[in-house]
């Protein structure tokens, strides 16, 4: 099913800032020579930017939901054979589970037509931030 994403008002705009925070980890994992998931991180940053600037149904709507979809199984891939502490692996897990959760919840309160549905979807890219720094930190400490 293919929906028109409805902005109240420019929602979009915010949505964009916080796309931007994966650049974060993501350029410092780059710096610091992790260049598997860090690469990953700056791509979705700016696969997620461009879906954000004009958000409308097609191609680049596609390309972000299914380039998310690609990560999950390759970071949890990377965080099961590349990180030895299972502290580290429970917080990222846990990190990333809720973010999920904002997102299904953000998902489900656009449905609704809620205007303020973007607050969850922004948490969700807060959320993954935290996640991709933690998923840094331990792949480089």
């Amino acid at each position: 099913m293919d929906i028109d994403t409805t902005m109240y008002d420019h929602e979009n705009e915010y949505i964009k800032k916080t796309s931007l925070l994966f650049l974060v980890p993501g350029l410092y994992g780059i710096y610091n020579k992790e260049y598997f998931c860090s690469s990953l991180m700056v791509a979705g940053s700016l696969i997620s930017l461009n879906y954000w600037r004009d958000p409308v149904p097609g191609f680049r709507r596609n390309l972000d939901l299914y380039f998310v979809r690609s990560c999950i199984f390759t970071f949890g891939y990377k965080i099961l054979t590349s990180i030895n502490n299972w502290y580290n692996i429970a917080l990222i897990t846990s990190l990333y589970g809720l973010g999920n959760l904002c997102f299904l919840k953000a998902s489900y309160e656009y449905y609704k037509k809620n205007r303020f549905w973007y607050i969850y979807h922004m948490s969700f890219h807060g959320l993954c931030f935290l996640g991709h720094s933690a998923v840094i930190y331990s792949l480089l400490y």
